[in-house]
């Protein structure tokens, strides 16, 4: 607003102002000038369903393999199937379709106890940046003891 103020014009200037008012609070509405022509334009969302993964987290670790959970959360429409992949280095681990049929739904997969630098990545028709999340997990070395 301060550079809008301070190009002069002898025309009334129009200010269009494009926003998804996420955290806008009306005190931060008091600094626009009165003497503008201010149009507030908030989009809606042409989708309102997305699928994300939340987290991906260690369920349970066994003698030679680790359970891991992947946690999805569905916004909008419910019971869509959707493949959930499990990659190690690019290479491919792990693939299953999963319905989902709640708002939060934990698939889990059993990998080999090693060394695993990876993602977890689902295919929906939404939002694209939060069908990917990478993860490592690191081997726990033996302490030797004196």
């Amino acid at each position: 607003m301060a550079k809008i103020k301070s190009r002069k014009s002898a025309f009334n200037k129009d200010i269009v102002i494009i926003t998804d008012a996420v955290g806008l609070e009306p005190r931060q509405l008091k600094s626009i000038d009165n003497t503008f022509n201010t149009y507030f334009i908030i989009p809606k969302a042409e989708h309102e369903n997305n699928i994300s993964i939340d987290s991906v987290f260690m369920h349970q670790t066994l003698d030679d393999f680790y359970e891991i959970g992947v946690e999805l959360s569905a916004f909008g429409e419910k019971n869509n199937e959707i493949p959930v992949a499990l990659y190690n280095q690019n290479k491919l681990i792990a693939k299953t379709l999963t319905k989902l049929d709640t708002s939060k739904k934990t698939i889990y997969f059993t990998i080999p106890k090693k060394d695993f630098n990876g993602y977890a990545s689902i295919n929906d028709n939404g939002l694209k940046y939060d069908n990917t999340l990478y993860f490592s997990i690191s081997k726990p070395e033996k302490k030797q003891c004196n």
